[in-house]
């Protein structure tokens, strides 16, 4: 992009130009923050509504001792098998008025006991190995799948751009009023102090040096994407499953505890048998989906995301994927190997 022309040359119709085209780069720039935001707040809702059957799964497999350990140790707990709570599920599914009903439980242990198991829900939700199950009959593990699939796209597009168009949004909605005074007509102008239009050019001069950005591109980028149907969404999923757990662990911080860093693969159903629409020549006895680092799925991904447009209808389909070498967010955590044999 040329750099604009010095202030002192700028006619008024040129200041105005400017600041029309100011107005339509905020714009821009704020579309790229709520896309990028609204598509990862959306990978965390859905993940929060597809993780928590899971979490309920561990909690039934924590006996009510587990709750009496950490409740003070004078309350009676004893009889809560024998009433049928038997495990910390059952105390939360309880809740305070069954509990009293229990013998031996006042307001206060009842109370206790539901903060403890409360507790241990929170203990048990920061440690779950969370695992996106092949399952497309399944509405939460879809929304999910989808959504990532989005936020992968989404991300591609504009993500690296996200923080600068923060900042241009907010720099350019302070200095766009400052600068208007240096459009107005010369009969305005001859009333204007010196040091106003001094200060009106300076604004003018630095919006001027603000628009030479990337921020329009990536808007347009951003409105040419579409939002791929449940079944291209799992079916980029079966192949490209690593990805997909590595996109959610840039939005909603797995790091290394994914069912992967176990060892155990990431495609393989609940039986812990693969399915075999992923068993593929040359590759029947192992998974394929063994990862070293984030920093690694994210190439992955934008590797494959022009391809992944094409297929879903992007306006753009001949833009180059760019080739990002760092981790979106902070230091990468690391992924240990999932190949493993399938039965």
């Amino acid at each position: 992009m040329s750099p604009q022309p010095p202030m002192t040359a700028w006619s008024r119709r040129e200041v105005r130009a400017l600041l029309a085209r100011a107005a339509e780069v905020q714009a821009d720039a704020e579309a790229i923050v709520d896309t990028v935001g609204a598509a990862r707040a959306e990978v965390v809702e859905a993940y929060e509504i597809a993780r928590e059957p899971q979490v309920w799964t561990a909690l039934e497999q924590m006996s009510v001792e587990t709750v009496k350990d950490t409740v003070d140790g004078r309350a009676r707990l004893d009889e809560l098998p024998a009433h049928g709570i038997r495990s910390v599920a059952d105390v939360l599914r309880a809740g305070p008025a069954r509990l009293i009903g229990v013998p031996g439980i006042g307001e206060g242990t009842a109370r206790k006991t539901i903060h403890a198991a409360e507790q241990l829900k929170r203990a048990a939700q920061d440690s779950l190995q969370f695992r996106i199950e092949f399952d497309p009959k399944n509405p939460e593990m879809t929304r999910l799948v989808r959504a990532l699939a989005r936020f992968g796209m989404v991300w591609h597009a504009a993500g690296a751009h996200e923080a600068d168009a923060g900042r241009l949004a907010e720099e350019l909605a302070a200095l766009r009023p400052v600068a208007a005074p240096a459009g107005v007509g010369p009969l305005r102008r001859l009333f204007m102090r010196a040091a106003d239009r001094a200060v009106a050019e300076d604004a003018a001069r630095r919006i001027g040096a603000l628009l030479d950005t990337a921020v329009p591109q990536a808007a347009r980028d951003l409105r040419a994407l579409r939002t791929p149907t449940d079944r291209q969404a799992w079916r980029d999923f079966e192949q490209r499953s690593a990805d997909y757990y590595g996109l959610l662990s840039q939005v909603v911080g797995l790091g290394g505890d994914v069912a992967a860093s176990e060892g155990s693969c990431p495609r393989t159903s609940s039986s812990g048998s693969a399915p075999s629409s992923w068993t593929r020549p040359g590759s029947a006895t192992t998974c394929d989906c063994a990862v070293t680092s984030p920093s690694v799925l994210v190439s992955r991904w934008y590797s494959g995301a022009s391809s992944s447009a094409t297929r879903w209808g992007s306006a753009r389909r001949s833009r180059p994927s760019p080739r990002w070498r760092t981790w979106p967010r902070g230091a990468p955590p690391t992924f240990s190997s999932c190949a493993r044999p399938v039965s």
